[in-house]
């Protein structure tokens, strides 16, 4: 395929940064728009003993449809100089007050999310934690950030059923879940 990008605009220089782009594609030229973002983690916590997952809820925008939220994975950006590794152990600290040991870190691997309109990738962590000390009825994630985090802690059974009847979770947790032991 034969691809030249011929000129690049800004549109949008906010949380997301979005680009106009003129592309030669086989001789012709079309307009595309491109949302900048970096790269992202997403961690689930699994706990062997009680079978059990923890995953939160907050507003999403794209996902309205599904109500104002919808299950997913701890996670959240890359900062500058920051290893996957440590952004997942951050994130985790920060959303959930959870802090994992870093050698239980499973990367389940590294996926473009949505490649037809934004460069984001986001790398997948499974990891086994204690997951009994955490507290689900307190509001997890940064107040700078605006975060309004809930948790919630519930079987590798339920999340398989809830991830089957395509009940509104992300893509990422859905990925995650099929590394769950069986």
């Amino acid at each position: 395929m034969d691809i030249e990008i011929i000129s690049k605009k800004k549109m949008y220089n906010g949380y997301a940064k979005v680009e106009q782009w003129q592309v030669s594609q086989n001789g012709q030229t079309k307009t595309v728009e491109c949302v900048q973002r970096g790269q992202s983690v997403a961690v689930l916590p699994y706990d062997r003993s009680t079978d059990s997952v923890l995953v939160v809820s907050q507003f999403r925008p794209g996902a309205i449809d599904q109500g104002p939220s919808l299950i997913e994975m701890v996670a959240g950006m890359i900062d500058e100089g920051e290893t996957a590794e440590q952004a997942a152990l951050r994130e985790t600290i920060e959303e959930v007050e959870l802090a994992l040991d870093g050698s239980a870190l499973t990367k389940l691997g590294r996926f473009y999310l949505s490649p037809g309109i934004s460069t984001e990738t986001t790398t997948i962590f499974l990891v086994e934690a204690d997951l009994s000390q955490v507290d689900v009825n307190k509001i997890g994630g940064l107040v700078k950030e605006g975060e309004q985090i809930r948790k919630h802690l519930i079987s590798a059974q339920a999340l398989r059923t809830m991830l089957a009847s395509a009940n509104g979770a992300s893509v990422t947790l859905a990925l995650a879940a099929s590394a769950l032991p069986l």
